[in-house]
């Protein structure tokens, strides 16, 4: 229950410290020995003003009781498991005698939260005794990974999405007629339509009209692209194909690939908590409390894929003369960029030391900083459409680049104010061809302790 400080507290010469007696007695052993019955008397009412160690932090009371006014060490500060609640402070010896309680630890954080403060700890007795030592600060929780969302409803024909949804696919051409039924026109294939802002996939081109004896072959339409959420692009329709033999029967184009969208970030990781300070030290001997050490900080979270760009509409087959070659086919989409990865939590700064008539503490050493999220890949591109023609076959799309890795986070600065070295960025993602992303980079080096 009670805390007996960092060192052996000495009456006499110690190093800075007025001299009492001809000979340095070892004050630590004495208390020790002695902490069974004034942890006893700490609990009972009356008694434990005067004399007695003060009881340690709870869930309900975080900060370690005092010591008794005349003889008695501070109880030790509660060490919370709550994300990111912080560390209970350590209670303060008596008047004459005591040691310092040491600070409760700070809690891990978690995605959202950062890690907790460690609490600090107790000053000792204004006479004799030292001080509570700084509780360490929690970890910073790791961000969350990125996550593409998949939509479950789509859009009608040629139609956008709207929020989480698919875009609709495109209506096939057609012949119109006027308002005697009498066919006067024809239609190539309808456009995809883009998915939601929330995310979804391009709607796929609708294909082309065939060719006959009264109307040319029309495209195929051009898929949908995807704008959110790591969707694929829609797929271009097949152009319509012309047997009938008649001049200029020829094949019509197939439509664009859709482009696939980023994919979903990965969450920031948390900081890491500051360590607690040191208690003070007596002012006639004792040494000062060491400060407590910064939490870590958290790794930033992985970045989702980017979505696949669709493949072009293949073009449609010719029967004309070799004057009237067929049309070139679509070109395949690019693929979608991969998403930038999270950038990691910083490190929490540590505790300052205390200080006393016989010494000063540790200072408690800064926190390292948490690693950079991992980089994407790049959505793979679409293919182009085939042709009849080997020479006029559609290109194949651009794969999309891999995100690069998250920037690691800083280190804290350690007690003193000694800060620690900037996080490592993260390596570049792979070059367009669906790559996968860049590798995380490193957290910084937290200050050290002096």
């Amino acid at each position: 229950m009670c805390a007996t400080g960092t060192s052996n507290v000495t009456l006499g010469a110690a190093a800075g410290g007025p001299l009492i007696g001809a000979a340095a007695i070892p004050l630590g052993d004495p208390l020790q020995l002695f902490d069974p019955l004034l942890d006893l008397f700490g609990y009972i009412p009356i008694v434990n003003a005067f004399i007695g160690n003060g009881i340690d932090g709870s869930a309900l009371h975080a900060n370690g009781f005092n010591g008794g006014f005349f003889i008695g060490s501070g109880g030790n500060g509660f060490s919370p498991t709550v994300a990111g609640a912080a560390g209970g402070n350590g209670g303060s010896g008596g008047w004459f005698v005591g040691n310092g309680g040491n600070g409760g630890n700070g809690a891990a954080g978690n995605a959202t939260v950062a890690g907790g403060n460690g609490g600090n700890g107790g000053r000792a007795a204004s006479l004799i005794g030292n001080g509570g030592a700084g509780g360490a600060g929690g970890a910073g929780g790791i961000g969350t990974s990125g996550s593409n969302p998949v939509a479950t409803t789509t859009a009608g024909p040629e139609q956008n999405g709207v929020g989480l949804q698919n875009g609709g696919d495109g209506l096939p051409g057609e012949i119109i007629n006027d308002g005697a039924g009498i066919p006067t026109t024809s239609t190539p294939g309808g456009d995809g339509g883009a998915g939601g802002s929330g995310g979804g996939n391009g709607g796929d081109g609708g294909g082309g009209l065939p060719g006959s004896v009264d109307f040319f072959a029309t495209y195929g339409g051009d898929g949908g692209n995807a704008t959110a959420g790591g969707g694929n692009g829609g797929n271009g329709g097949d152009g319509g194909s012309d047997l009938s033999g008649e001049d200029q029967a020829d094949g019509a184009d197939g439509g664009f690939g859709g482009n696939g969208a980023a994919g979903v970030n990965g969450s920031n990781g948390t900081a890491g908590g500051s360590g607690g300070a040191g208690g003070a030290g007596g002012s006639l001997s004792g040494v000062g409390g060491s400060g407590g050490v910064g939490g870590t900080g958290g790794a930033g979270g992985a970045a989702a894929s980017g979505g696949n760009g669709g493949s072009g509409g293949a073009g449609g087959l010719g029967s004309a003369s070799p004057d009237f070659p067929d049309f070139l086919n679509g070109v395949g989409g690019d693929g979608g960029n991969g998403a930038a990865a999270g950038t990691a939590g910083s490190g929490g700064n540590g505790g300052a030391a205390g200080t006393g008539a016989s010494g000063t503490g540790a200072v408690g050493a800064g926190g390292s900083g948490g690693a950079g999220g991992a980089g994407a890949s790049g959505g793979t591109g679409g293919l182009g459409g085939t042709s009849p023609t080997a020479s006029q076959a559609g290109v194949d799309g651009s794969g999309g680049s891999g995100s690069s890795g998250g920037t690691g986070g800083s280190g804290g600065n350690n007690g003193s104010g000694t800060g620690g070295t900037a996080g490592g960025a993260g390596s570049t993602g792979g070059g367009a061809s669906g790559t996968s992303g860049g590798s995380a980079g490193a957290g910084g080096d937290g200050g050290t302790g002096g």
